[in-house]
Order: C-alpha cells, then structure tokens, then sequence
C-alpha cells in the first residue's frame, strides 16, 4: 500500500491486529466514528459491515472517510488514512468476517452477523503517521 509511509505499513497490513478508528459523515456534515476490524484486499483497506448500518449508508452516500490504525502496543504511534469508499462485495463476506476474526481473536465470529452483510473497500489516497 504505497500511499501509507514505509514505517507505519505494518499498522494497516493483513498481519495487523490494530482496531481501527473509521470516520464517515452523516447528511448533515457531521463526523462519526466508529471502530472496526479491517483487512487488506488488493490494495483496499476493507471492513465487514451490515447493509443496513449507519456507517455502511454514509459511506454509499458521502464516500470520503478517514481512519485512524493505532499501534495495540504503542499508544502515542498511529496511521491516518483518507481515502474514498468505492465498492461492497456481497458473495463471500460471511467467510472473510470468519478470517478476520481469526486475526483479532484467534477464532470464527462467534454470533451471528448482519444478515446483511457485506465487504467495504476502501481506496487509500493520503496517509500520515505519528510516533
């Protein structure tokens, strides 16, 4: 993932167990964020969600996000990514949510997710770090 600087890629790599921080806009402008397990998916930053959720709608709706990956061992180092949302992916997103949480808990999702639920990608554009 070129955009993001050489010392900080091992942040927002497959390998990663940082949590990251998504931020998307409501209609009225307003930020919000919210945090997610994410993974790497052709040079896209990806995160599972349902359809129906509130970050899901402001992605579709208003594209530009930013995201904050936190080093889960140094507090005061981090990432921050902009980019633009540009798909979601349907067919096989229950089985990515399984290999995601094998990376954060070592285990498949262990309730039931969004029955809804797809695949986010996210194309980076701006990246800077700190720490």
């Amino acid at each position: 993932m070129q955009v993001v600087p050489e010392a900080y890629r091992d942040l927002v790599s497959n390998d990663s167990t940082a949590i990251a921080y998504l931020a998307t806009n409501m209609p009225d402008g307003s930020p919000i964020i919210a945090p997610v397990w994410f993974g790497v998916i052709d040079d896209h930053i990806c995160v599972f969600t349902g359809l129906s959720r509130l970050k899901t709608k402001n992605m579709i709706a208003r594209p530009d996000v930013a995201i904050v990956f936190q080093d889960p061992n140094e507090v005061y180092r981090y990432v921050q990514v902009r980019g633009k949302y540009v798909k979601y992916v349907e067919e096989g997103a229950r089985e990515w949510l399984d290999e995601i949480s094998n990376k954060y808990t070592g285990k498949d999702y262990d309730s039931e997710p969004s029955s809804d639920g797809v695949i986010m990608f996210i194309k980076p554009e701006r990246a800077n770090g700190y720490g």
